[in-house]
């Protein structure tokens, strides 16, 4: 729950840095607010459909959705998904 805080700019780099020190098949999981629009506490959200792009672009698998639950801050949903690391990136 703290990809929102970086830059989107980078965020693909910030997940391929996590993804170099899991194994092949090794998993992340990600909490996040599922919008698009930020604000002074979540100034760079990464929705679900985002997220998937960006995983897919640093060499993990398709994620998965596991949870999602109304956020105590706003109208909109928090979910958490997992991506695994493809063998050989």
């Amino acid at each position: 729950n703290s990809l929102h805080f970086v830059d989107p700019r980078t965020q693909a780099h910030v997940l391929a840095a996590v993804g170099g020190y899991l194994r092949p098949g090794g998993a992340l999981v990600l909490v996040e607010y599922d919008v698009a629009r930020g604000n002074t506490w979540v100034p760079f959200p990464v929705p679900m459909e985002r997220f998937a792009g960006l995983a897919r672009q640093v060499g993990f698998g398709e994620p998965g959705e596991v949870g999602r639950r109304p956020s105590a801050y706003g109208p909109r949903d928090m979910y958490a998904a997992v991506a695994r690391r493809q063998a050989g990136k």
